[in-house]
């Protein structure tokens, strides 16, 4: 599972709803919490299987699916062809990894 930061590490957050979020990670070990409220975009995933796309919007955070023959999975269901913006509790499911989307407090 790779979290590859990108972005201005000064940005500040745009929105209330993205002030603090964080992705904890789970897969065959302890949960590992990731804090991307210093940067505009990151991407997750696994090169060449699975790779998506998180970025900051003036809504909320936009995950959008970069690479792979499927699409990340949110809820359940298959991430839309246009992305979809980050609920606090959102389960995402990628390369074989389940991360949750919270607000870090």
């Amino acid at each position: 599972m790779a979290t590859t930061p990108t972005g201005d590490a000064d940005a500040s957050p745009t929105s209330a709803s993205t002030a603090s979020p964080t992705l904890e990670v789970s897969k065959d070990r302890a949960p590992a919490v990731w804090s991307p409220s210093t940067v505009n975009e990151f991407v997750i995933g696994r090169v060449g299987l699975q790779v998506a796309a998180a970025m900051r919007t003036p809504d909320g955070l936009r995950l959008v699916h970069v690479e792979g023959d499927t699409p990340p999975r949110i809820n359940g269901a298959a991430l839309p062809e246009e992305g979809s913006l980050l609920a606090l509790g959102d389960e995402i499911e990628i390369a074989g990894a389940k991360l949750r989307f919270h607000s870090g407090r």
